[in-house]
């Protein structure tokens, strides 16, 4: 069966207050009931850290290394999913449910 990854990217500028303890509480919440809907078809969800990471670019032969995940970008890639579905519809349609907040989910069929 196809495997999808969703990619949750979110803004790097702040938005608004931070949520609080219950609205992070809920979130998890939501986020586990639509994990149990999916059963076996999802495969891993990871939250990335935001202030860790580093940004690998090829100039030429040499390597360049640069800190921090989103050092020129308005967004950052915030967390992903890998889901099995049997098309790219399908995939979209089991999305639904997914607490990703403000921020934008990217699908795409990783190739086998």
């Amino acid at each position: 069966m196809p495997q999808f990854i969703y990619l949750l990217r979110n803004s790097t500028e702040p938005a608004g207050p931070p949520m609080t303890a219950e609205d992070r509480d809920a979130m998890i919440t939501d986020y586990q009931s639509w994990a149990k809907h999916l059963g076996d078809r999802l495969i891993q969800g990871e939250r990335l850290a935001r202030k860790s990471g580093r940004r690998a670019r090829r100039r030429g032969k040499k390597l360049q290394i640069t800190d921090g995940p989103y050092i020129e970008s308005k967004e950052i890639i915030a967390g992903f999913w890998i889901v099995q579905a049997d098309d790219l519809e399908q995939a979209s349609r089991l999305a639904d449910g997914l607490p990703f907040g403000k921020g934008e989910l990217e699908i795409r069929e990783i190739e086998p």
